[in-house]
Order: structure tokens, then sequence, then C-alpha cells
């Protein structure tokens, strides 16, 4: 018989927590630099930006696992095209805030202040910190 505490009701919680929202995840499933590049070449209209640098941090409150990126490709906001962007990004979820276009010639040409990539499902909570 199985108790209250035991392995198995951790695994039952485990279970449980990646059907609820609001779940992370964990230190050992931590999103890999390409899938934060994809997804944020993708929101800027290039589904095949690359990793130029990333970097791993923490933020400064809670020491959530982080990265300082910096993505190549044909990126564009309201219209205006760049050629990389920096950003900050979470490592445990998809998100990204301090974003920085630049143009060919290194010339900062459109800022954005965060960006969310999860559904609402994913969680509520903003970075405390921009490492």
């Amino acid at each position: 018989m199985v108790r209250p505490g035991s392995a198995l009701s951790l695994v039952l919680l485990l279970l449980a927590c990646g059907t609820m929202a609001g779940c992370q995840v964990g230190p050992s499933h931590l999103l890999e630099p390409d899938t934060i590049a994809r997804q944020v070449g993708a929101h800027y209209g290039d589904p095949h930006a690359r990793v130029v640098r990333a970097r791993s941090d923490s933020t400064e409150a809670d020491h959530t696992p982080m990265y300082l990126m910096t993505v190549a490709g044909q990126v564009r906001k309201d219209g205006v095209r760049a050629s990389t962007i920096t950003f900050s990004a979470l490592a445990t979820r998809l998100y990204v805030w301090d974003v920085r276009a630049f143009d060919g010639a290194g010339q900062q040409v459109w800022s954005d202040d965060e960006w969310n990539g999860c559904s609402s499902s994913c969680g509520s909570g903003a970075p405390t910190g921009g490492g």
C-alpha cells in the first residue's frame, strides 16, 4: 500500500501540474535558446531566426533561469525591418522582455518592452529582474 507523501504521490502531483494552468517548466526541462529564437522570430515575422548569442543568467529577485540573447533574422514590427534583435527571456516559459531591434548598420530601429508568447493558460507572472 502506498502512503500519502510517497514517491507515487509526488508523481501524481507532477502529472496533475502538467495539466493545470500556471505550472512552469521545471529546472531539468528548461527551454533551449533555439526554441526561444524560433518562437520570438516567428512572432516578429521570421520563424527561421537563429541564435547568434545566448548567455545563461537568472532574474534578480527570485533567481529564475533566463537567457540574454541575440537573434538574427528578417524580423519586423509595424513594417520596420531589422536584421538582429536582442532580448531577455525566461528559460522556464516563453516570456521575453527588453526587445531591441537593429538594422544591418547596427542602429536601433525599434523596441518592445515585453512579449508573453504563452497563451493565457501559461501562467501570469512577469519577470522580476532583467539580470
